[in-house]
């Protein structure tokens, strides 16, 4: 029982000391980004990608080279769409991460690609494709569109990763961005909160409940 006092007194100590984040969370398709989200400029092809929740085996390293050339490339959703349906190109659900992670240095094919795979097949994108486009973000001094998606992950139900959180302090730090540097601090101990509080509300207090803390 002491420990569960000491906790929550923690717990309501800490979250006392950290501001909403609200008013840095706004709606991701507010920004003007090189794509739009209105309507769909990808119809989708029943001959063409199949996503799968496995890697495909055939191929996969040279479709996946393929497709990283295509949107690196090109600039134009025609030009990429024609690309894409001539090469009757196949692209498993793991193999958007590694486009994704390939194409990190260039901020403008990422969000092509990124968007590409918003409008057609929303629910392949997990978290962990949400957290690759948000480290590409960062590291490309895209701000306020990495704040945007924050708050979309968010409504998603998806969190921020922790290596995408230190990869980002770091890049902040060492670009003078205190601002941005003090907010990812906040959300890390925002996120640290709502685990705690996670663990306290759906387990009965126990040695093993206390370790997880």
């Amino acid at each position: 029982m002491r420990n569960q006092s000491c906790l929550l007194h923690l717990l309501l100590r800490t979250h006392h000391k950290i501001p909403n984040q609200s008013h840095v969370l706004r709606s991701f398709s507010s920004i003007p980004l090189r794509f739009t989200t209105n309507q769909s400029k990808f119809p989708i092809n029943p001959n063409f990608c199949n996503f799968s929740s496995k890697p495909i085996l055939a191929n996969v390293d040279s479709d996946h080279s393929v497709i990283v050339d295509i949107f690196s490339k090109s600039r134009n959703f025609d030009e990429v769409k024609n690309q894409l349906d001539l090469n009757q190109l196949s692209i498993s659900h793991y193999e958007v991460n590694r486009v994704l992670r390939k194409l990190d240095s260039d901020p403008d094919s990422v969000r092509i690609f990124f968007q590409w795979g918003l409008e057609n097949y929303p629910e392949k994108l997990s978290s962990e494709s949400y957290n690759q486009f948000l480290a590409d973000l960062a590291i490309n001094g895209a701000v306020e569109e990495f704040w945007d998606l924050v708050g979309v992950m968010k409504k998603k139900g998806f969190g921020v990763s922790k290596w995408v959180i230190d990869r980002t302090l770091e890049y902040s730090e060492n670009n003078g961005m205190d601002v941005d540097a003090l907010k990812l601090k906040e959300l890390f101990d925002n996120d640290t909160i709502e685990r705690l509080c996670r663990i306290v509300r759906n387990n009965v207090w126990s040695d093993d409940v206390e370790k997880e803390i």
